[in-house]
C-alpha cells in the first residue's frame, strides 16, 4: 500500500511593521552608530540614537521636544538619547536658544599721578594704577604740606576738573574711558615785601596778649602772623605756627591742610562728641568716616556750609586753622 502524507506548512514571520521617524536639527542612527536604511520606514522595535546638532555661537542646544515618545526629564535635556522605535509615528525636534552673552569686562585705562596718593572712593587700595577700569569711583589726595612746600593745585591731561576741584588739596573723580595724567603741584610759601625798617625805639616793657596767657600763646603767633614774616622771615613764621598748633592739637595729629582735616581735629579735640544732627553734604559721602565729624562742627557753628556743599577737599591756611582752634578754645 502507498499512501501520500501531507503536512501543514511552516508561514515565516510577519516583517516587522514600520513608522516614519521625522527628525530635525539632529542626527539619528542605529544604537550603533551605523546608519538607518530609511527614516520614512523604521522598523517597530529598533534601538535608535539621536545626536543634537553641535551648538553654535548664536545657537545652544536646549532640550527635545518630540511627539510619539516618552522621554524622561533627564533624557529631554541631553544631547544624546537613546531610544526604541515604537508602533507608530515619531517627530523629534532638537530645540536651540540664542546664547546669554556675559556683560564684557569693562576696559581699563592708564592712570599716572604724581606727588599724590589714588585710592578708590572708599580709602582701599586701587589694584593696578596702569590699568583702571573706566568708571571706578577714585579719591585723589595732594602729598601733605612742608615748610619748604604748600600744596598749590592740580595740573591734569585727560580730566576735567572744577575750579574748586582744582584748588581742592583732595578730589574725586571718576575714571574716564581714556588715560588720565594728575599731577599735585606745589609751591614755595611766598615771602612778603619787608616793611620800612622802623626808627630804632628803646626796649619797651612787653604788652601782654589780650586775655593773658588764656589763649595757649594763640595771641603770641597771631601777631607773628601779622607781620607775615617781615620782621622774622618765613622761616621763622612756619616754625612758630607749627609750634603753636602741634602744642594744641590732639597728640600725634597733623596740622590740618583741608577743611575736613580741620573738622575731624577740631571733633577729636572735643571728644569726638555725639551730634543730633542728621544733615548732608552733597560733596562727603553718605557712609564717610568724617561725616560725624562735620556735622559736630557745622552745628557749633565753628565751621560752615553753603548751599549744601561743606567743600571738605579745600585747603586751610595755617592762620585759619589757628582761627577756629581760638574760636573753639574761648567756647570753652
Amino acid at each position: 500500500n502507498l499512501v501520500a502524507e501531507f503536512v501543514t506548512p511552516t508561514k515565516p514571520d510577519p516583517a516587522p511593521e514600520n513608522y516614519k521617524l521625522i527628525v530635525s536639527y539632529a542626527k539619528v542612527t542605529l544604537k550603533d552608530g551605523s546608519a538607518v536604511a530609511d527614516l520614512m520606514a523604521v522598523p517597530v522595535g529598533t534601538e535608535l540614537k539621536a545626536t543634537a546638532d553641535e551648538d553654535t555661537e548664536t545657537s545652544v542646544f536646549k532640550s527635545w521636544s518630540c511627539t510619539g515618545l516618552e522621554l524622561t526629564e533627564e533624557q529631554r535635556t541631553a544631547r544624546v538619547v537613546y531610544f526604541t522605535m515604537p508602533d507608530h509615528d515619531v517627530n523629534l525636534v532638537a530645540e536651540f536658544v540664542t546664547p546669554t552673552k556675559p556683560d564684557p569686562a569693562p576696559e581699563t585705562y592708564k592712570l599716572i599721578v604724581s606727588y599724590a596718593k589714588i585710592t578708590l572712593k572708599d580709602g582701599s587700595a586701587v589694584a593696578d594704577l596702569k590699568a583702571v577700569p573706566m568708571g571706578t569711583e577714585l579719591k585723589a589726595t595732594a602729598d601733605e604740606d612742608t615748610e619748604t612746600r604748600v600744596f598749590k593745585n592740580w595740573n591734569c591731561t585727560g580730566l576735567e576738573l572744577t575750579e574748586e576741584q582744582r584748588t581742592a588739596h583732595e578730589i574725586y573723580f571718576t575714571m574716564p574711558d581714556h588715560d588720565v595724567e594728575l599731577t599735585a603741584v606745589f609751591e614755595v610759601p611766598a615771602t612778603p615785601d619787608p616793611d620800612p625798617t622802623p626808627d630804632p625805639k628803646p626796649n619797651p616793657d612787653p604788652t601782654p596778649a589780650p586775655g593773658g596767657d588764656s589763649d595757649g600763646g594763640g595771641a603770641a603767633i597771631v601777631a607773628v602772623a601779622a607781620v607775615g614774616g617781615a620782621a622774622i622771615g618765613v622761616g621763622a613764621y612756619i616754625a612758630g605756627t607749627t609750634a603753636y598748633l602741634k602744642s594744641v592739637l590732639p597728640e600725634g595729629m597733623a596740622i590740618p591742610a583741608n577743611r575736613q582735616q580741620l573738622a575731624v581735629a577740631l571733633w577729636t579735640a572735643a571728644g569726638k562728641p555725639a551730634t543730633q544732627s542728621t544733615a548732608l553734604f552733597n560733596d562727603v559721602a553718605a557712609d564717610a568716616a568724617e561725616l560725624q565729624a562735620i556735622r559736630w562742627v557745622v552745628d557749633t557753628g565753628l565751621m560752615s556750609a553753603q548751599d549744601g556743599s561743606f567743600k571738605p577737599g579745600s585747603r586751610v591756611g595755617r592762620m585759619e586753622v589757628i582761627r577756629t582752634w581760638k574760636t573753639y578754645q574761648q567756647r570753652g
